[in-house]
């Protein structure tokens, strides 16, 4: 799970998978096929999960989600009548490969009717750039809210869905009298920090100096495996130092 990332970070060939610590079924087509070049019966979909990196923990619960739906799916008939298909690209953000170029050689050669992708919101954000509504594009995970490109259905909880009562209910229970906001270096943290600050600032909370981690964008890049040199990391490897009484972590 959450394995180094190869230099050509997408899979281009199914032997390929094999070899990962994440297993791909056969059913699953590489997006090399050159198959996917021909007209095809089947209404094919471009699942887009991490396969490595940070996220890469994702993976497994993906592919099996997305089994289950597809399986679900032939069974009564497909989508209009035509079988689903999945391809798999791997849209880790620690990967080399020029994701978005794949996407948009897959689109224009007609290879794929739709994309879901189980991804981090920095990824989201550059293919929305190559999408462009030319195809549905189902974003699947929590995220921050506010994404309205063409296409584009994000049907995940935003954070007054899931963060806000979260940190109502851990008030409600433990009455905290201070927080910790840390995490990644992308637009998820950073916006879902903006919210919970400005939940925290209309309550009875009182922020510790963590919150100027968000202030002035001291969050940390995604992959970094060692902490403890890290302010942060230091509160998390000594309980002694930790000022605030409860952390949130956007990762």
């Amino acid at each position: 799970m959450g394995e180094k990332c190869e230099e050509r970070g997408v899979i281009t060939q199914l032997s390929d998978w094999n070899s990962r610590a994440i297993s791909v079924p056969h059913t699953i087509a590489s997006p090399y096929d050159e198959r996917l070049l021909s007209p095809a019966k089947a209404f094919r979909i471009a699942l887009l999960i991490p396969m490595c990196g940070s996220a890469g923990l994702w993976a497994p619960s993906c592919i099996a989600s997305a089994q289950v739906a597809v399986d679900e799916l032939n069974k009564a008939n497909g989508i209009s009548g035509r079988p689903v298909q999945l391809i798999m690209v791997d849209s880790a953000i620690e990967t080399n490969a020029p994701v978005e170029e794949l996407i948009d050689s897959l689109i224009r050669s007609g290879s794929v009717d739709a994309i879901v992708g189980m991804h981090i919101s920095a990824m989201r954000q550059r293919l929305s750039k190559v999408v462009q509504g030319r195809v549905p594009y189902i974003y699947t995970p929590l995220y921050e809210g506010g994404e309205h490109g063409k296409g584009i259905f994000a049907i995940g909880e935003t954070p007054s869905q899931q963060l806000g009562p979260a940190m109502e209910h851990l008030q409600s229970l433990y009455q905290p009298k201070s927080w910790a906001l840390i995490g990644n270096d992308y637009v998820w943290p950073r916006t879902s920090h903006a919210y919970a600050k400005n939940k925290l600032s209309k309550s009875i909370y009182l922020l510790a100096n963590p919150i100027s981690i968000v202030r002035s964008r001291r969050l940390w890049q995604m992959g970094r495996t060692q902490f403890c040199c890290l302010w942060w990391g230091r509160m998390l490897c000594n309980s002694t130092e930790i000022s605030a009484n409860w952390m949130r972590m956007a990762l």
